[in-house]
């Protein structure tokens, strides 16, 4: 009796373990919801067969999700050899090898009756909780009871993005549904999660989200006839409250949205892949299944699409900043097709495939609602992997491994004892790579922060610790040696930085950025012609590279062809919004632009320079220039400027502000500015 006390509370202690891990993040680390997550799931997998180490039952031959997953890890296992971002790679196979540890920790001694008692009662509280969670940062994010589109990207609970955890609400839903079935609390609970969790769906206009949830609908109105057993229509009091529920919320969502044509725009943009975020996903796949054309069998290399998908030009694209780049194809089975090739990216959509026919299969079988809200969420599961990324996810190969086991099944009621040694090794092998990828992040964090604070030395200490073979490349595709050199530039180590930009390019080639600083470094030794290459080569892999163009403009002008850095200065800017004008205030030596603008034989770009020359934002960037390179206030550009401002200081509709401005950069404050007023 005291025994089975124990093992009843020391499992309960796991269970709770298990959902507390959902709610992990830290902000110490790049991706505050990711690694955290990882390492936690890990851990408790880990926990789980040292205290039940006795009661694992398995036979792996028996469940063919688990013989899928362990082909997927062997046809996979070449493209992380032929990566260059080893440290990703990695990651990829641990992922890998955490969803069959999930899988076979979850079938110790806990017969199927039970699994599926504790899944209803952890997707309930889970869902609940992150919807309580989420209901409170959507609070805050109204203005004035207002709440537009971009303010909704503020809620993100613990799942870091707003994409990410509405998905992940649509994929416990199905299972918190079966939780209408139970009595007492526990009812109330499901009735609670699902209910909030809906109103969230509509108020965060995620439009997968959307589609998923009708799918939902329209697959519980179709299965109506076909569930004899704890049917639906059974609760009709639930079905009417959450129906009333689901009405108000509409209602409320409408009201407080700011504009009607958001909710009608986000509905005719679900297919349309002309326009926007879903032209350029549209983009990305296209390009993913090129880049697995040109490398079938064994992709590009794990970890490697982030960086080969830089090569493609960024033409048409809605992002095009050289500052941010997409990180995922926003389709896991491309992901995997162009990382890992064809035999991985096949034994991947059949894991899918298989598990969704079987778990209809057990639907037609037994007529239970929680059959059915297994097929539910593999139906989630697949819309997910078709528009975002749930295979990177932790949270996300959690239910994963619960559907493979609930379509598959847990294995042979039989002690196979030669398994308990291997799975014990792979736990180890992913805590032992989290735990250097952890340590790794941390150092990386620091030297970032360190380098905001202009820091160089300690920067340069970090960054080294950081980089190992489980951490060489970061979110935005930049290997941490290219951070390293930066700082050395900023010391004066221009050769060490050279080199360090050199060595970043073997990792990552395409990245504009790392291009854009090789050059500077050559400028700086006058090697124009190599110099000019560099940037040419940033601008090749992102057209509207802003910096880069000014870069070639100040080359070509030192060249002395006119034409051509002006048309270069045109492309930079071209690529500027309309508020970044005083950053033309780089642009060039600024005692020359009267000159430029003299020799131009193209009327139409002496306008346009000339516009640029009297704007505000222009005059107000070179007084900034001059004062901060200690340039005399006699030079006539300065004196331009300053002139210039002062004539059209009813543009800033306050003069004093501009006489403010300009005492604060004139070295001889007032009296320089009683002598431009004279």
């Amino acid at each position: 009796m005291i025994s089975s006390v124990k093992k009843l509370s020391l499992k309960s202690i796991w269970a709770l373990l298990w959902m507390a891990c959902v709610f992990l993040y830290t902000p110490l680390v790049s991706d505050a919801g990711y690694l955290p997550k990882l390492i936690g799931f890990s851990l408790i997998t880990f926990l789980g067969f040292v205290f039940f180490w006795r009661s694992l039952k398995l036979d792996i031959s028996d469940n063919y999700g688990l013989v899928l997953l362990g082909l997927i890890i062997v046809f996979s296992l070449p493209s992380v050899f032929i990566s260059t971002n080893l440290g990703d790679a990695l990651l990829t196979i641990t992922r890998w090898t955490l969803v069959i540890l999930l899988v076979s920790v979850f079938s110790i001694k806990m017969d199927t009756s039970n699994l599926k008692a504790f899944t209803i009662k952890a997707a309930s509280l889970v869902l609940l909780a992150l919807s309580l969670w989420g209901m409170q940062e959507w609070f805050f994010a109204l203005e004035d009871f207002v709440l537009t589109h971009k303010a909704t990207y503020s809620v993100t609970a613990s799942l870091g993005h707003r994409n990410l955890y509405i998905q992940y609400l649509v994929l416990l839903m199905p299972f918190a549904a079966a939780g209408l079935f139970l009595k007492g609390w526990w009812q109330k609970i499901s009735m609670a999660s699902v209910a909030l969790s809906l109103f969230l769906v509509i108020v965060l206009l995620n439009r997968t989200a959307w589609f998923t949830v009708a799918i939902y609908a329209v697959s519980a109105f179709l299965g109506f006839a076909c569930l004899k057993q704890g049917s639906l229509i059974g609760r009709k009091k639930e079905l009417i409250a959450l129906s009333g529920f689901l009405g108000v919320s509409l209602i409320i969502a409408v009201l407080l949205v700011d504009d009607v044509y958001t909710f009608t725009h986000q509905f005719e943009t679900v297919f349309d892949f002309s326009k926007g975020t879903s032209r350029d996903r549209f983009l990305l796949a296209q390009r993913s299944f090129s880049l697995f054309l040109d490398h079938p069998f064994i992709g590009v290399g794990s970890g490697m699409w982030k960086i080969d998908i830089m090569g493609f030009s960024q033409e048409g694209m809605l992002t095009t900043s050289a500052n941010l780049f997409y990180q995922r194809p926003h389709n896991d089975y491309l992901w995997i097709l162009s990382e890992s090739g064809l035999f991985a990216g096949v034994l991947f959509m059949a894991l899918h495939l298989l598990g969704f026919v079987r778990s209809i299969k057990h639907w037609i079988k037994r007529r239970t609602f929680f059959d059915f809200a297994v097929v539910m969420s593999w139906i989630g599961l697949l819309i997910a992997s078709i528009t975002s990324f749930p295979i990177e996810r932790p949270e996300y190969l959690l239910i994963l491994a619960l559907l493979l086991i609930f379509s598959f099944g847990g294995g042979k009621d039989q002690t196979k004892t030669s398994w308990r040694p291997v799975l014990i090794g792979l736990n180890l092998f992913i805590l032992f790579v989290l735990s250097f990828r952890f340590a790794g992040e941390l150092d990386y964090m620091k030297g970032k922060q360190a380098q905001s604070d202009q820091q160089w030395e300690s920067s340069i200490s970090h960054l080294t610790s950081a980089q190992s073979a489980f951490f060489q490349v970061d979110a935005l595709s930049l290997p941490l040696v290219h951070h390293k050199a930066l700082a050395q530039f900023q010391l004066g180590q221009k050769d060490k930085a050279a080199v360090g930009f050199k060595k970043a390019l073997t990792i990552n080639p395409f990245h504009p950025e790392t291009w854009n600083n090789l050059g500077i470094c050559a400028f700086e030794k006058n090697d124009l012609d190599s110099a000019l290459q560099c940037f040419k080569n940033a601008v090749r892999y992102t057209e509207s590279y802003q910096d880069a163009w000014l870069n070639i403009s100040i080359i070509q002008y030192n060249q002395g062809n006119w034409r051509t850095s002006f048309r270069s200065f045109l492309r930079a800017n071209s690529a500027l919004g309309s508020d970044n004008y005083r950053q033309l205030g780089t642009l060039l030596s600024i005692d020359s632009l009267n000159r430029i603008i003299s020799q131009v034989p193209d009327r139409k770009m002496m306008k346009t320079l000339e516009a640029f020359r009297n704007t505000p934002e222009w005059s107000f960037s070179i007084i900034q220039k001059c004062a901060s390179n200690d340039i005399p206030f006699d030079h006539q550009a300065y004196i331009d400027a300053c002139f210039f401002m002062l004539k059209h200081c009813e543009e800033y509709e306050d003069c004093d502000l501009v006489d403010e401005i300009i005492i604060k950069y004139l070295p001889g404050g007032k009296a320089d500015l009683n002598l431009l007023e004279e």
